[in-house]
Order: C-alpha cells, then sequence, then structure tokens
C-alpha cells in the first residue's frame, strides 16, 4: 500500500471516529493502531483500530477496519454498536393512544399471558454475544418485558436469563402476569440493584395469581418494586372504575395476607385516567400507559417535551399529591404511519432518545423485543415495538 493512501485512510479513520463518537454521545479516549497478522500485498493491509470509551461502569468497543484503495474509492468501513436498546411489547399490552386531550384509540387485547403453553424450563447455558452499545451501557428507570417467544410459548429459564443479562442497566423490569414461571426465572436473573414490577393480568384471577407469587417468593418481597392489578381495562371497555376500585381492594386484602406491604396499582392509558379521574384516587402511585406515537402529531424529537407535558396535565387534572409513573411508552420501528407519525427504526431511535433525555427516571420503555406472537393490530404496529429488535436467541 502506497504511505499517501494509508495517510488517506487514517485520516477518513479518525474522522470517522469522532462522528461515530459524536453519534454516540461519547468522548474517545486513546486510540491503540494494531498490526494484524492476515496482512496481504494483493488486498491491502488490514489495520484494526480500536477505540476503548468509558461510559459510567461499562467499556464499549468499536472497529474501523482500513483496507488499501485509491483516495477515490472507500478505503474504510466502520463497525459500531447501536445506540438503541431493543425493547418489545409486552404479552399482555397494547400500544394505546394517549394524548391529550383527544379521545382514546387502543387497539384490540391480544390473547392474554395465561393461555400460553410452558417450554422446557430446563437450565442451558445462555448463547454469549456482543450486545449494542445501548444493551451495554444505556440508563433509564425501567422496561417491559414478556416470557414469550415469536411463538407465543414460555420461553425456558436461560433463555430469560439472557435477557435479562441486557437489561442491567434497567432499573425495574415490569411483567404483565404470573405465568411461565416467569417471577422465579426473572427474579433470579436480576442484578443487585434490580427490582421487578410484578402484574396480575386477568381481573378475574386475583387469587390465583397471588397464589402464584406467595410460592414464587416465599414471602421475600424485598426485590419486589410494585404490583399491578389490570392493564388497560377501562380503556378498553373491559371494566368499569367502581370494578377497578372493587378489585384492588380485594387485591390488597389478599396480599397482605401473604406479607405484601409495598405499593398496589392499576395501570391504564393516560387519556383513561384523565376521562376517569377517581381513578387516581385508588392506586398507591399514579401509574400511566402513554404512546406518541398514537397522537398522530408529535415530532419524533418533540416526544420527551410532549410527554412531559402529559404527564403534568394529568398531575394537575388528578390534583392528588402521587407520583406519577408512565409505565409504557415508545414509538414503532414499522407498520402504516398514523396520521403525521411515521413507524420507523429511526424515528424509535430519535423518539426514546427525547423521551430519556427529557423523562429519564419517570419512565419505563415498552418493550425489550418485537413481539411476533402478537397478531399485528391496528396499522400493523403491535409486533414492532421491541427496543432490542429482534430476539437473538431465537
Amino acid at each position: 500500500m502506497r504511505l499517501d493512501g494509508l495517510l488517506w485512510c487514517l485520516i477518513g479513520a479518525t474522522s470517522a471516529f469522532t462522528s461515530a463518537a459524536r453519534i454516540l454521545q461519547k468522548r474517545a479516549v486513546p486510540l491503540y493502531l494494531v498490526d494484524p497478522s492476515d496482512a496481504s500485498s494483493t488486498q491491502g493491509i488490514k489495520t484494526t483500530i480500536v477505540v476503548h470509551t468509558k461510559f459510567r461502569t461499562t467499556t464499549s468497543t468499536s472497529t474501523v477496519i482500513i483496507k488499501a484503495s485509491t483516495p477515490s474509492k472507500t478505503c474504510l468501513s466502520i463497525s459500531t454498536s447501536t445506540i438503541i436498546p431493543d425493547s418489545k411489547v409486552s404479552p399482555a399490552s397494547t400500544s394505546s393512544n394517549s394524548s391529550i386531550p383527544s379521545s382514546s384509540v387502543s387497539s384490540t387485547p391480544t390473547t392474554g399471558p395465561s393461555s400460553r403453553t410452558d417450554s422446557d424450563n430446563t437450565i442451558v447455558p445462555a448463547p454469549t454475544g456482543t450486545g449494542s452499545v445501548m444493551e451495554e451501557e444505556f440508563h433509564v428507570k425501567g422496561i417491559t418485558y414478556s416470557p414469550y417467544n415469536n411463538k407465543g410459548l414460555c420461553k425456558p429459564k436461560w433463555h430469560v436469563s439472557a435477557d435479562i443479562a441486557k437489561l442491567r442497566t434497567y432499573e425495574i423490569i415490569r411483567l404483565y402476569d404470573t405465568d411461565c414461571h416467569c417471577i422465579e426465572n426473572v427474579m433470579s436473573a436480576l442484578s443487585p440493584h434490580q427490582k421487578v414490577f410484578l402484574g396480575i393480568y386477568y381481573i378475574e384471577k386475583i387469587a390465583e395469581s397471588i397464589a402464584i407469587i406467595k410460592d414464587a417468593l416465599a414471602g421475600d418481597f424485598s426485590k419486589v418494586y410494585a404490583i399491578s392489578v389490570g392493564n388497560e381495562i377501562v380503556n378498553n371497555g373491559e371494566a368499569a372504575t367502581a370494578t377497578v376500585e372493587k378489585t384492588l381492594s380485594s387485591a390488597r386484602s389478599q396480599l397482605s395476607a401473604i406479607g405484601y406491604t409495598g405499593p398496589l396499582v392499576s395501570v391504564d392509558t393516560l387519556v383513561a385516567v384523565l376521562n376517569h379521574p377517581e381513578l387516581c384516587n385508588y392506586s398507591d402511585f399514579i401509574a400511566v400507559n402513554s404512546h406518541p406515537y398514537w397522537d398522530g402529531k408529535v415530532a419524533p424529537n418533540n416526544c420527551g417535551p410532549w410527554l412531559k407535558k402529559q404527564v403534568q396535565y394529568l398531575a394537575d387534572h388528578c390534583n392528588v399529591k402521587k407520583n406519577i409513573l408512565v409505565t409504557e411508552t415508545g414509538w414503532p420501528s414499522a407498520g402504516v404511519p398514523f396520521v403525521e407519525n411515521i413507524p420507523s427504526k429511526d424515528n424509535q431511535d430519535i423518539c426514546l432518545k427525547s423521551i430519556i433525555e427529557t423523562m429519564r427516571d419517570q419512565v419505563l420503555l415498552f418493550t425489550m423485543y418485537n413481539d411476533y406472537w402478537k397478531p399485528p393490530g391496528p396499522y400493523g404496529v403491535e409486533q414492532f415495538w421491541g427496543i432490542f429488535g429482534d430476539d437473538s436467541n431465537y
């Protein structure tokens, strides 16, 4: 390789890494130029530049491959991790309209978690691999998680463990129901700083679900952040607010009997709570799902400010001294545009970045993986809310 050609490539590599570091919002520290053993006079010198960047407590690596070429042609390729972690639509949940002050538009609930079939729960070593930069270094309050594979079958323990390992920077893992041994499997995979937001999906099966919680936790609720009863049941027309109040009261009594005295909430769309402010009074904190996409006119880079305004509007409307947690929020990566909002991976990344910058400690992102076990739903977006994209272990 001619010296001027190599120099041109190195200049290009430095520029590319500067751009990559800017995109990743990290500061690149020392560059290490490594001479490989597979250099070839016909293929050119293959040189690897590794940039180690330190962010919080983790280290990421980016690689630049420099190839012999003329300045008029591409002489380098960059392999960098993507920024956005992958979150998927949870099993028992749909991404509902949460705009203010218009009426809510929600997709029809899919088959609930308890209809799933358990697969082999044998412990098998989890596959290893390098995750994206977002997987490695992303930090936000929490994320929703569904223990089902693409066919709707329960994931075995090793698979759940591999999933939770990718979510180690999320403080809270939200579950929607008690099936698939998900409580035990998720609990056993948690990092010391993490907690689980448990869920009871079917309000007609409160006793059965609480029995499962009792057996799974054996009285130790130290890793339980909160427990929810139902998900968007008022928004979906499945129950009246009086039923929600009665159900929560019953669940509270039964949970207290097994030793749980922590927060208990009902979860509904932000719009449903606005339309039924009595819901503000029933839960220990206000838990709402709110998705900018379903507003129809929210630019992806304005997702955070938009969501912050919705939460403030709700706080003023409820007029109670309770914390508000957004228990689902996100943007689909594929599907049909809704009014002016276009589902795409780029828009998802931009929206999530805006939400994180604005509402980092007040939101649970929706959701880990794309949920192919669900029907496409309205506008064909229900399967494509996964922040981590497709499940690589499936």
